[in-house]
């Protein structure tokens, strides 16, 4: 069909990547604008200043009580108030006084004349609603309101904007409901399709299906079909004429067009195409062979095609048939790349600054995207004789051609501020640099893998190759693991509720072995899926026979007497060798000898509750590799507490005396062996009893420092 419904998916896979890349530039961010203030608090009064590059080039005197931003066409504005007064704000002209009072936010004001109301159009520059009357209530509560102040205007919204709580309806005469929104501007609510059948033909109109008074019809049953969309389509032969939202007739078209996230109206005459206002405005003749875009709109016109900022011209370039022109870029679409597009090649052609609407060609470069964008500093990087260097908007090079690849700025998700990091390729070497071309990760590496260039995310967690194996390694931290593998696989976790992405460490491959790696990158093996393979002379083993083809031995030793505990839900393995007991950890690790078999091993912490020797009196604690922890004395009984909501390990002992204490999982001394009892333990507290007959008082052990052994 028409080639708008091209650029429309074009617009849809932007719109999409635009809601991931917050940080590029556009029209609408003010970022080339700031509020200036001037005055004591009692008496403070605003102004603007823009910047070019960074430069302050124009100043509106700060005189108003407030200033904010609406957005209308050809191109946003801004608005001043003083006086009770509204003006529009232009800078390097006079302001004009708005013939409104009320506020509405958008670019509608409302006014009261009589008994009646008006709304007016600051980009219109006339009413576009009379002599109406209020349907609902509060109108004398709607005021401006100041919200989210900051020296720099905010970057997607209003800084200052009247805020409808609910919403507001306004009625003719003839009872035509009107709705005026904050944003959307003002429509006709409850807009139908009517119909009238003459002889054997159906013919329809648009009518205002309101309730208890007689229908207003906007337009008579004259016409072949209606079609309702945020304005309205009437067909009569080959043409429609076309009704915006408040149902006036704007103009003449021989298709329905639309452009997506636009207001303008695109028509088709004779063959030709233009482009007219909400209300009708003539902002482009129709006198194209093609017209698509969004905020760039690309006009097509024999063998030249014309580049329009919503109306105003910004560059005109030749063509050959064969190319078509298509816009892409940031959110908005501003600042503009436009593309040439020809076959397989996709070639930049030129960069729009909206700021001095002056444009910055690029088709000597074969690639060109946004590097940084630093409050009002913005530089491109662009590849030429196959390196990447930096410029500026005006063309100066910024930094020289060094970098064989230069990806786009990343974010660690779609819910943060970017973290400015581009990964590059310098000399052969893979690294990070910022976007103030620091380096943030060295250029020591070999590739890099596990990173998602296309949707501009820095996983928390990607592989980096080092000669010939491959690293896990942790942005955050700038962790690289030790454990090198031939092959990395890594899984994609995403959470919809907050918005984050990352990669889960799933699989290392080394010498065609396969296995399952931790989040530092340690190899691991799952117990659920290990079994005891018997062999000859009575001795046994560990294998794993699920990842691999060939079942692998995971015995520490060649073999075991036999294994005593194959724990499934922690991983672990208690096992009888060399006349001693030892435990098998996940990572296929073999703790230190033990003469009697463990009353419990803490396999978080590597912790082993034992006694050491058949002939000692009471268990110690030691951790794995058999160095005890804590200096409880052999006469000392001890046994283990797990608090259920804390989930933490404590020990209790008993002395000679019959005395208790307790000590934490680490080995400390918490408690000293004074008191009589010592009760569960629940949330890090507990109770204690110093004498059998005394009362209990809490100890909250959370809050205490570790005590000196004696």
């Amino acid at each position: 069909m028409y080639t708008i419904r091209i650029f429309t998916a074009l617009f849809l896979l932007l719109q999409l990547g635009s809601f991931a890349q917050p940080w590029e530039p556009d029209a609408f961010t003010n970022m080339f604008v700031k509020r200036i203030k001037q005055g004591s608090e009692a008496s403070l009064r605003y102004g603007l200043v823009r910047y070019g590059d960074g430069d302050k080039t124009d100043t509106i005197p700060a005189v108003y009580e407030c200033v904010c931003r609406y957005e209308g066409y050809p191109e946003p504005g801004y608005l001043g108030r003083k006086d009770s007064a509204w003006y529009k704000l232009d800078f390097g002209t006079s302001p004009f006084r708005v013939p409104a009072k009320k506020y509405l936010g958008a670019d509608l004001f409302i006014s009261k004349n009589g008994k009646t109301y008006s709304v007016y159009s600051v980009t219109e520059g006339r009413n576009v609603l009379e002599n109406c009357v209020l349907f609902s209530t509060g109108m004398e509560d709607i005021l401006p309101v100041e919200e989210e102040w900051s020296d720099e205007l905010p970057q997607f919204k209003p800084v200052f904007n009247a805020m409808i709580n609910d919403e507001l309806w306004l009625k003719n005469a003839e009872g035509t409901m009107y709705w005026l929104s904050n944003y959307g501007g003002i429509y006709i609510k409850n807009i139908g399709v009517i119909s009238k059948k003459t002889g054997n033909k159906t013919l329809y109109g648009i009518s205002h299906l309101s309730s208890g008074t007689k229908a207003k019809v906007f337009a008579a049953p004259v016409y072949d079909k209606v079609e309702l969309y945020s304005r309205a389509y009437a067909l009569k032969g080959t043409t429609y004429d076309v009704y915006n939202s408040l149902m006036h007739k704007i103009a003449e078209s021989e298709e329905i067009l639309f452009i997506e996230g636009s207001d303008l109206v695109p028509v088709k005459k004779k063959g030709k195409y233009g482009l007219v206002s909400p209300y009708g405005k003539d902002i482009l003749p129709a006198v194209f062979d093609t017209l698509y875009g969004h905020q760039l709109i690309v006009a097509h016109k024999k063998d030249s095609v014309f580049f329009y900022e919503r109306g105003r011209l910004v560059t005109a370039l030749s063509k050959t048939p064969s190319t078509v022109y298509q816009t892409k870029g940031s959110y908005d679409l501003l600042p503009f790349y436009v593309y040439a597009i020809s076959g397989a090649t996709e070639k930049c052609v030129f960069v729009y600054n909206p700021y001095d609407r002056s444009v910055l060609g690029t088709s000597a470069y074969t690639d060109v995207f946004f590097y940084s964008i630093s409050k009002n500093h913005y530089l491109l990087a662009v590849k030429q004789n196959g390196k990447y260097g930096l410029i500026d908007l005006k063309g100066n090079i910024i930094h020289s051609f060094e970098y064989e690849f230069l990806s786009r700025s990343l974010l660690t998700s779609y819910w943060n501020d970017t973290i400015g990091a581009h990964v590059a390729v310098r000399n052969g070497k893979t690294g990070f640099i910022g976007s103030d071309l620091q380096t943030l990760v060295p250029f020591e590496y070999d590739g890099i893998s596990g990173m998602n260039f296309n949707d501009r995310l820095m996983y928390r967690e990607f592989a980096l190759k080092k000669g010939k194996q491959w690293h896990l390694y942790r942005y955050a931290d700038k962790f690289l693991s030790p454990y090198g593998y031939d092959t990395l696989l890594l899984n994609t976790e995403y959470s919809s509720s907050i918005g984050w992405r990352k990669n889960k460490p799933d699989m290392g491959v080394k010498n065609g072995q396969k296995f399952l790696i931790d989040s530092t990158g340690k190899a691991y093996f799952d117990f659920s899926k290990v079994s005891i393979t018997e062999h000859d002379n009575n001795y046994v083993a560990l294998e794993e026979k699920t990842l691999n083809e060939i079942p692998l031995n995971i015995t520490p030793l060649a073999s075991l007497n036999r294994v005593e505990d194959l724990n499934t839900e922690h991983h672990y393995a208690i096992a009888f060798c060399l006349n001693r007991y030892f435990i098998i950890n996940k990572y296929g690790e073999m703790s230190a000898g033990f003469e009697v078999p463990p009353d419990h091993y803490d396999h978080e912490r590597g912790y082993i509750f034992v006694k050491r020797l058949k002939k000692q009196n009471a268990p110690g604690l030691y951790d794995f590799k058999g160095r005890e922890l804590g200096k409880m004395s052999e006469a000392k009984i001890a046994y283990m507490e797990y608090d259920m909501q804390s989930k933490e390990v404590y020990y209790l002992f008993t002395d000679k005396k019959g005395l208790k204490g307790l000590m934490n999982a680490k080995g400390e001394l918490i408690l000293e062996n004074k008191y009589a009892d010592i009760g569960t333990i629940s949330d890090g507290k507990c109770e204690v009893w110093e004498k059998k007959e005394a009362q209990p008082y809490t100890v909250d052990l959370k809050s205490l420092k570790p005590l000196t052994w004696k």
